[in-house]
């Protein structure tokens, strides 16, 4: 979160203090409310740099078939999925301060099946992974991957060369 962006929060929070004359002083939705926020944002944050991305892979590509698209999921406030030759790669918030990061495949059983046995070396893929928000001291949020601190360009290059592999045809 930049300067400008927390001192506006702060003037708008002391602004509706001064209208209603309630003092919210519930440190625990403060909590709640930074890790919805963060979670959101941490969302459309990796949807702008996938989007960004996969412009300029799809730019460079030649086939038209081969592009990969990104779609918002409906009904909700950030999730997003990539989706190539009946692959799709879903980010998506399980609950406040987790997004869950998961392949399906939409194919026939027979394909399916032949893919999983060719894939073995990549079959964890298909299992859900997850990040999670931790916040520290003096409300300071990072976000982990199986406990490690990452960042999110370097997860972005990672499952879009993962995706691509993956959805080759």
């Amino acid at each position: 979160m930049n300067q400008m962006e927390w001192i506006k929060e702060l003037i708008d929070s002391e602004n509706k203090i001064l209208e209603s004359g309630v003092v919210d002083t519930n440190p625990e939705y403060r909590k709640q409310r930074l890790v919805v926020k963060s979670t959101l944002d941490l969302l459309l944050d990796l949807k702008a740099r996938f989007t960004e991305t996969t412009q300029m892979y799809n730019e460079l590509k030649p086939t038209p078939q081969s592009k990969i698209k990104i779609y918002t999921i409906a009904q909700t406030h950030s999730d997003f999925m990539l989706f190539r030759n009946g692959y799709k790669m879903i980010f998506t918030m399980k609950e406040p301060g987790v997004i869950e990061i998961r392949f399906n495949f939409i194919g026939s059983q027979l394909i399916s099946s032949i893919h999983s046995i060719e894939s073995k070396v990549n079959s964890k893929i298909f299992d859900d992974q997850k990040l999670q928000l931790q916040v520290k001291p003096f409300d300071e949020v990072t976000w982990t991957f199986n406990g490690s601190e990452f960042k999110a360009e370097y997860l972005v290059k990672y499952y879009l060369n993962l995706f691509v592999r993956e959805s080759l045809n």
